[in-house]
């Protein structure tokens, strides 16, 4: 005689749902860490790029015997021999004004401020 053995090879339903429940947790927690730490980086690389800008103006400003009232221009500051190099990018789209030497650089950004 001979026994059947009935192997059942696979997840139950149930299963399966505990392993979709237990992802959507983790993925409820980590990525909303994740944007929150993308945005602090992005903030901090703009802020570093409006402190450069400030180092410049006022690099500028005392070479050139200018007064706290002269706001530079672009071409002031930028260039192969000027300043910076090139115009800093904020990573997030904003734009830069230079602003008069005594008042700090402005992002258009809110948030990205030094």
């Amino acid at each position: 005689m001979h026994q059947h053995q009935n192997l059942k090879s696979g997840f139950t339903i149930t299963e399966l749902l505990i392993c979709v429940a237990i992802i959507g947790i983790i993925l409820g927690i980590g990525v909303p860490a994740i944007l929150a730490s993308r945005d602090k980086s992005q903030q901090t690389t703009c802020m570093s790029n409006l402190l450069a800008i400030n180092i410049a103006k006022r690099g500028w400003a005392t070479d050139n015997l200018k007064p706290e009232t002269a706001q530079p221009t672009s071409a002031d500051l930028i260039g192969p021999t000027k300043y910076m190099k090139s115009m800093p990018e904020c990573p997030t789209g904003g734009t830069y004004t230079f602003r008069q030497i005594w008042q700090r650089p402005q992002c258009s950004i809110d948030n990205h401020t030094i």
